[in-house]
């Protein structure tokens, strides 16, 4: 890219990153990403963690610098707001027009260009397959990354042979059917269902691998109660929601996005019976998977199991994205508890149906 359209995206970006140090809600956040010690990046990923979190974020900052802003700016801007593609990522291959990207929530296949830095300056085909973690937007009429980029060395490590050629299909596929995105919004087809469902099955290794790193319920996890995957204000309103008689559509819309906006916690039993085990690493009990939005409502749920099923000692607690949940439930046809309660009848929970794709608010009337 030509350095006088790398110093325009500085001139557009770096501003509205200075205006989101100030803003209250980016502050909160900011703090808690602070109080985890082995959270250690760069401010302005945080910051940009923090703004596709909370798109909105870039309407008020065009609403509240009218004049301060160009309108060539304020076009880019509000581009990036509408169509940004949020990660994480597979960069498959490096190619003379770009990376290839793929995603990991749904298989889509981006050709991505490099802002400052050519892709090679940090990447060789030694360490790809790479996991990233970064935003699309568009510029210039191509796709560039959001200009921090967050990479999982350790990547390949994970994907066996089976695998590698999996995420292979998926890039020639979509070779195959013209379905790479070069531009955004897409002007070409969509992901393929090929394609989405060969990513699925290599998501599988990534989650995996956190259960693998994740903790024993009986030892480390129960010390780790600052882990919060959804923020507190963001729960506050899905509770908020959540206890209302009659529910929106507009309401329905707001607690899907908070579920999907981030990971949920579950466990592995370590001892199976017919009642309790686990689907690909996400809790089953009674032939239906739970997830939890907060470490406390899954540790009470296991505290409640472990009185009633004293032959399973431990479980190991994990988190995983809500998406990848939602995909099991999907692919084996079953019902799932979000938060099921353990303390007190009629209670309500939110209950993800596999058969028919749609959440619901249902009361738990036993145990």
């Amino acid at each position: 890219m030509l350095q006088k359209d790398v110093d325009r995206f500085c001139e557009i970006l770096f501003p509205m990153l200075d205006w989101a140090k100030k803003c209250k809600i980016v502050k909160a956040e900011l703090k808690t990403l602070k109080k985890d010690k082995t959270y250690q990046h760069e401010e302005e990923n945080d910051l940009l963690t923090i703004i596709w979190k909370h798109p909105e974020l870039i309407d008020q900052y065009l609403a509240e610098n009218r004049t301060e802003i160009s309108p060539q700016a304020r076009l880019t801007l509000a581009d990036w707001r509408k169509h940004f593609v949020p990660g994480p990522f597979i960069i498959e291959r490096l190619t003379n027009m770009g990376a290839i990207f793929v995603s990991v929530a749904d298989g889509n296949v981006y050709l991505v260009n490099g802002l400052m830095d050519s892709f090679e300056e940090f990447l060789t085909i030694d360490n790809l397959p790479c996991l990233v973690f970064t935003s699309l937007i568009p510029y210039n009429g191509c796709i560039v990354f959001d200009s921090t980029i967050q990479a999982m060395p350790t990547f390949r490590e994970l994907l066996d042979d089976d695998a590698l050629q999996l995420l292979t299909q998926i890039v020639e596929t979509a070779k195959r059917f013209n379905t790479i995105i070069r531009r955004l919004p897409p002007k070409q087809g969509l992901v393929t269902n090929k394609q989405r469902d060969l990513m699925f099955k290599i998501t599988q290794f990534i989650i995996k691998e956190k259960q693998l790193e994740s903790c024993g319920y009986v030892g480390q996890a129960s010390e780790n109660s600052n882990i919060q995957s959804i923020p507190e204000n963001e729960l506050s309103t899905y509770e908020k929601l959540l206890r209302k008689t009659h529910r929106s559509q507009e309401d329905w819309d707001t607690i899907q996005k908070i579920l999907f906006s981030g990971e949920v916690f579950t466990a592995t039993p370590t001892k199976r019976t017919d009642d309790i085990n686990d689907i690909e690493g996400v809790l089953c009990r009674e032939d239906s998977l739970m997830v939890f939005t907060t470490l406390e409502k899954c540790t009470m749920l296991l505290d409640y199991l472990q009185k009633k099923t004293p032959s399973i000692p431990s479980y190991d607690i994990g988190t995983i994205a809500f998406k990848y949940a939602v995909g099991l439930a999907d692919q084996y046809k079953k019902t799932m508890y979000v938060d099921f309660p353990v303390k007190g009848l009629f209670k309500k929970c939110v209950i993800y149906d596999g058969n028919t794709a749609r959440l619901s608010a249902g009361y738990i009337l036993r145990h």
